[in-house]
C-alpha cells in the first residue's frame, strides 16, 4: 500500500515539489521543545494556523501507510492550536522527506498459511 498520488499532490499543494529532498524526516540535532535556529523562531507565531493545521491533518493521514513518519508527524500535531514558526519550519522538512520517499509504503504479502 502506498499514497504516492496523495503525496505528490500533497507537495503541489505546499509549493515543495520540486524542493530538495531530505534523508530524515526530523533535524539530526532534534530536542523536544528545540529552540529555534535563531531566537526568533520560538517566539513567532506562524502566519497562517490554518493552512498549518491543514498540512499536518493531511500528514496525520499519511501515517496511515508511512510508520517512518509517525514520530514526527506526532510532535507537530501537537501545535496545532498555535504553531510557531519552528513547527512551520519542522513541517517543510517532513514535507522534504517525503518528496524523497514517495515510492515507500507498506507491503502486505500473500501467506496461504493459516498459523499465527
Amino acid at each position: 500500500l502506498s499514497q504516492r498520488k496523495y503525496i505528490l499532490d500533497l507537495l503541489r499543494e505546499t509549493g515543495t515539489l520540486d524542493a530538495k529532498p531530505a534523508r530524515t524526516p526530523l533535524e539530526d540535532t532534534y530536542k523536544a521543545h528545540q529552540q529555534g535556529e535563531n531566537e526568533n523562531d520560538t517566539d513567532v507565531v506562524f502566519h497562517d494556523a490554518k493552512l498549518y493545521r491543514r498540512i499536518v491533518g493531511k500528514l496525520i493521514y499519511l501515517t496511515l501507510t508511512r510508520p517512518d513518519l509517525c514520530f514526527v508527524v506526532n510532535q507537530v500535531s501537537q501545535y496545532m492550536q498555535a504553531p510557531m514558526v519552528i513547527h512551520w519550519k519542522m513541517v517543510n522538512r517532513i514535507l522534504r522527506y517525503i518528496r524523497g520517499t514517495s515510492d515507500q509504503g507498506i507491503w502486505m504479502g500473500c501467506n496461504r498459511s493459516t498459523e499465527i
